[in-house]
């Protein structure tokens, strides 16, 4: 079975299962949580591999419709979080 990575608006993710790949992951960070990101991000999406298996959020922006990441106030380090 080939994994495939999902790319989701963060309107549509899982919360549950998000929060909970983030709780179980060995670098487990607040940064990475929805309500976090809810908070202080202007825009993000989430890589998702699987069932929520292994996560990475993007903090994103747009200007003249080019989309662009950028590092956001406060939150210090994101990154790919897996719990298996």
């Amino acid at each position: 079975m080939h994994d495939t990575i999902q790319i989701i608006p963060s309107d549509k993710i899982d919360q549950a299962k998000w929060n909970a790949c983030i709780e179980q992951s060995a670098s487990r960070r607040i940064y990475a949580k929805t309500f976090y990101l809810d908070l202080l991000a202007d825009q993000w999406l989430g890589f998702v591999k699987h069932d929520y298996d292994c996560v990475m959020p993007v903090t994103w922006r747009k200007k003249d419709s080019i989309r662009y990441s950028y590092h956001v106030p406060f939150i210090k380090k994101l990154g790919f979080f897996a719990y298996k």
